[in-house]
């Protein structure tokens, strides 16, 4: 075999190398910009599912009424974050006494059981606020919303909350 037979062999091999890796790494691109758009696209911008009705509600209210609902939940903020550390230690000092106090740890519970009800209750009068200040339009278009929004989702009880809609209409 001569030399210049030898140096196109050994030119071969390398471009192959080269357009494999290439053909690799453009795959990998593709791979990445599909598993992107399936990820985060659609109309929803890969919104999770709602796992609760009360995350759907706030969902579905145009932007400017979430703002404001968001803003009223700062005002009436229960809670400072030393409170919250305060009430941590409380009931890390509980958990370490010997022997334990079950009470003790309860009343730690049920004073924190009883900020989230107020905290609750302050976010339904809110919410309840912004939707009685909606047109019946509007009114119906959130609802139209929210209705869509639990039921798109794909998963184990999807057909029962389309059959739950359909029994309300």
């Amino acid at each position: 075999m001569n030399e210049t037979s030898q140096i196109k062999t050994r030119l071969r091999t390398w471009i192959r190398v080269v357009f494999g890796l290439s053909l690799a790494l453009n795959f990998l691109v593709i791979g990445l910009v599909i598993g992107t758009v399936v990820r985060f696209g659609g109309t929803e911008g890969g919104r999770p599912h709602p796992h609760s009705m009360g995350v759907a509600l706030y969902r579905e209210l145009p932007q400017a009424d979430r703002k404001a609902l968001r803003e009223n939940s700062r005002r009436h903020a229960f809670h400072s974050k030393e409170t919250r550390i305060v009430e941590a230690d409380a009931i890390a000092a509980a958990l370490r006494i010997h022997p334990f106090d079950k009470e003790a740890v309860r009343a730690v519970l049920e004073e924190q059981a009883q900020y989230r009800i107020g905290w609750q209750k302050t976010a339904q009068n809110a919410w309840l606020d912004q939707v009685s200040q909606m047109t019946v339009a509007d009114r119906s278009d959130y609802a139209d919303r929210l209705q869509a929004s639990l039921t798109r989702y794909p998963g184990r009880d999807h057909r029962e909350r389309r059959r739950f809609w359909k029994l309300q209409n």
